[in-house]
């Protein structure tokens, strides 16, 4: 027995990790790292750790599209990442809005209705980027492939959707009234420039290109998911405007 055992040590170790990957122990859950009960007697200090918090899952958003746009880009990339990062932008969001309840309760106003929507509108977009991979996993089950100028097209419209996310972030985080306004007036360009990019593909498939006709479907909703997922943004931009609006009076 004694030899089983010492035989036994070294897989003790490997299986430790494996168990703790697979069932995480409550020290790993995912809790808020701003929030604090005892600010809620301030309004204004539970609003500043609100946007602290908010600001925080932005990151996470930032890092989820970030992967994607690598993997639309390459055709490879860290899903399970992204999978990790959406779930905890679902938990933290909804701490969050928890959290403004009971601040709304304790002193009623516009600032926490305006994080609330703030939270809710990343928790949205974390979801559309899980879209957008789903749909790109489905085509790999199909075994099919985006052509090489449909790919590079939805990556770079991928990371043109990345750029104005970090600037509607900013301008949340850093109150700032131009960033916010930035990212509503140059909404129209980029409603445009998506619609452009449909046009472009369904060009492709005129021309009879097979990996245009297999992947049409994918192709057309990856750019119906962006141009949602931008609308997302510009709304936030403008939740970020009406946040640091001085109050009437």
């Amino acid at each position: 027995h004694a030899g089983a055992s010492l035989l036994a040590l070294p897989l003790l170790r490997p299986l430790e990790r494996l168990t703790r990957q697979l069932v995480p122990d409550a020290g790993q859950e995912i809790t808020p790292k701003y929030l604090s009960a005892e600010a809620l007697d301030s309004r204004e200090l539970a609003s500043s750790l609100a946007l602290r918090e908010v600001g925080r899952i932005g990151d996470q958003l930032s890092q989820m599209l970030s992967e994607t746009v690598r993997i639309l880009a390459q055709g490879k990339g860290d899903a399970a990442d992204v999978a990790r990062r959406e779930e905890k932008v679902d938990q933290l969001a909804r701490a969050i809005v928890l959290y403004l309840s009971d601040l709304s309760a304790r002193h009623p106003g516009d600032s926490p209705l305006v994080l609330m929507m703030a939270a809710s509108e990343i928790e949205h977009m974390g979801d559309q980027v899980r879209r957008m991979l789903r749909k790109q996993d489905k085509l790999y089950a199909q075994n099919l492939e985006f052509s090489e100028e449909g790919r590079t097209e939805l990556a770079e419209a991928a990371e043109r959707v990345l750029g104005r996310l970090h600037l509607s972030l900013a301008a949340l985080a850093t109150r700032n009234g131009s960033l916010a306004h930035q990212v509503i007036a140059e909404r129209r360009h980029m409603e445009a420039y998506l619609l452009e990019l449909r046009r472009s593909h369904l060009g492709r498939l005129e021309k009879g290109r097979v990996e245009s006709r297999a992947t049409t479907l994918a192709h057309l909703d990856l750019l119906i998911v962006l141009d949602e997922l931008d609308q997302s943004i510009t709304r936030l931009a403008a939740l970020s405007r009406d946040l640091h609006q001085p109050a009437p009076g």
